[in-house]
Order: structure tokens, then sequence, then C-alpha cells
């Protein structure tokens, strides 16, 4: 457990610094100077205007000759000079040293850590620093404002880090997305079509155009049995962007499965004609049969309901006779009702 310890400035500014060289700093008189917390003390027979992270450094002896030290550049790993905990403190800026791999980047932490990025996130962090938080997760010390923030977020695009996150490698410094899942699932090419195993035994079915789409994407299995992805901070259904559909437009499952998103199951549509597109049974009323209902004198009364408008097509003896008739005039009228065929 490291011990934290806080020496403060003469205008009341915050230094983080750790609880074993606190008793050697607190007797000094601190400012800030240039953003950075510093003092003016005499050092081996001089004068001298001295940052806290490289006295810091003097007294735990890591250095033997002050003049050394005062040449040596010493860089707050989270940009944050207030904190001056010795394991902040790095000779070396973080991202200073990458290799480009082509379709990613490894960047090497003030540690030597190695973490792996694509290319377009790298593009955006290459000027920001970055550090293991905790030893573990990748950070940025800053970013559009905020400060200490998660890599993961801007990878996956969220707002907030989560752990509800995979690394098919094992290794959480691997940030390609391709390493990335928010459930254990496996990419199978099957040629016509793709299918996306989830560790539940769910499978998702997507065309096989979509392959690097689908290895390259977070796939979410919600609850109601429905996939969706992050699209700029927020989830949106698998199928809306298979179908680039519009705010007001539907996207129906002609066969009824959220889990088949090959385009020859999908269609755009309007919330009233996504509604005509449900199952045929039904148990709420007294047939079982959509649109069939139990009449007076025994008979089987039949009712279509298009646009607001009901259509009776009869009765008849039975309900099977029913809803054979009730199936024919959907098809022929309801073009866009799937429930019959």
């Amino acid at each position: 457990m490291i011990l934290i310890s806080v020496i403060y400035c003469r205008d009341g500014e915050k230094v983080i610094v750790d609880d074993s060289i606190y008793e050697k700093l607190r007797y000094y008189k601190w400012y800030v100077d240039r953003g950075s917390p510093a003092t003016y003390t005499r050092i081996e027979g001089k004068y001298r205007r001295m940052y806290m992270k490289k006295l810091i450094l003097f007294e735990l002896g890591e250095f033997k000759d002050i003049d050394d030290l005062m040449k040596q550049k010493v860089y707050n790993a989270d940009d944050d000079n207030f904190n001056c905990m010795r394991d902040n403190l790095s000779f070396i800026k973080s991202n200073q040293f990458y290799i480009d791999k082509g379709s990613y980047v490894i960047i090497y932490t003030r540690k030597n850590e190695e973490v792996l990025l694509d290319k377009d996130i790298w593009n955006q962090i290459k000027t920001k620093s970055v550090y293991l938080a905790g030893g573990v997760t990748p950070t940025m010390s800053s970013f559009n404002g905020k400060r200490g923030v998660s890599l993961i977020q801007l990878v996956l695009d969220v707002p907030n880090a989560t752990n509800q996150i995979y690394y098919k490698n094992g290794n959480s410094c691997d940030l390609r997305k391709i390493n990335l899942t928010k459930s254990m699932r496996t990419v199978v090419d099957k040629g016509e079509y793709i299918e996306v195993v989830f560790d539940n035994g769910d499978i998702c079915l997507v065309d096989d155009d979509l392959l690097e789409f689908a290895k390259n994407n977070i796939f979410i299995l919600s609850g109601n049995g429905y996939v969706y992805i992050n699209v700029k901070g927020k989830r949106v259904g698998l199928h809306r962007v298979i179908m680039n559909a519009k705010d007001e437009e539907i996207v129906d499952h002609i066969n009824w499965n959220p889990l088949d998103n090959r385009r020859v199951n999908l269609r755009l549509g309007t919330q009233s004609q996504n509604m005509l597109n449900r199952k045929s049974r039904q148990t709420n009323n007294s047939s079982g049969y959509r649109g069939v209902h139990k009449a007076n004198g025994g008979k089987w009364a039949t009712r279509v309901t298009i646009d607001g408008k009901t259509v009776r097509l009869g009765t008849f003896d039975n309900p099977n006779d029913a809803n054979n008739v009730v199936a024919n005039y959907r098809k022929e009228n309801i073009p866009f009702s799937e429930m019959d065929k």
C-alpha cells in the first residue's frame, strides 16, 4: 500500500508526494514557478532554484552529482506537475518512443511498458502522455479537458470506462479493436455469410462482405436478443447500422429473428409496417390466430385492420378455415406482412 502526503505551496497549491519523502520536503518554502512546485535553497554550498521533482530524486540518492541532476530533464508521467509521487517521475516523456507497425503502433510508457493501438487512435493521442494507471490500465494524462482518461474510452468511443471488456489474447495493453470484445465471441466465415458466435451459444448472422467489420467491432448481445455496437458514444442496433437507417425509419427483421442481420432479412419501413410483421399465432384471443375470434352461434369471425380501417372477411365453421382466409387476404393486400408466408 502506497502512503500519500500533501505539501502546500505558499499560495495554497497542493502537491502530493510519497509519505516516505515527506519529512525531507516539508521544511522547504515552496512556491509555484512556471507551473511547477519549486524552492530556493542552498545545496552543496550553492544557492539554487530547485523544482520539487528534482529535489526528490536528489534526496532519494538517485543522483549524487547535483550539477548532473540540474541538467537532466524530469517529467511528470501524467502531465500533472503537482503529482510528485516517485512513481510518477520519469527521465523520458511518455510516447517519446514508438514503433510504427503499419496498421497499428506500439508505444512505450516511461516504464518501458508496451501499449498497442490502432493507427487511427494513435493519430488522436500522439501528443498525449500515456501511463499505466494502477500498473494495469493504459491511461491518458488528459483528453478534451478531462484528466486521467482511460484509453479504452477513446478506443470504444464510450463516455466512461467499463470493466465488461474481454481481451482476446489476455493482454490488457493491447487496445487494438481486433483484440477487444464486450462478449467472448468467435467470428466464423461460412462463405455466403458470417457467423458471430457468442459465449452463451447464440449466433448472429451477417453478410459475407462484413467479415472485417465483424472482427473489428465490439458486438454487444442484449437481453432482448438484439445485437448492438457503439457508434460515436451511442449504442446503436446492428440492424440499423447495416441498413444505414434514418432516425425516423424502422428496420424490420422479416423472419422475426433479431440475430439474423443479413440484408436479405432486413428491410426499412415505418412503425406501422413493422407492427404488421408480427407472429400470426396469438394467445390473447379465443382462436389462437391473429384476426380470428369466436362469434355468436359457434362461428369464427374474421377481420383485418389496415391503416386504421377494419375489413371483415366473413364467418366460418372452424378457426383453421378462418385463418386461411385471413392469411390469403394479408398476402394480397399487405405485402409487408410475412406472418403467413
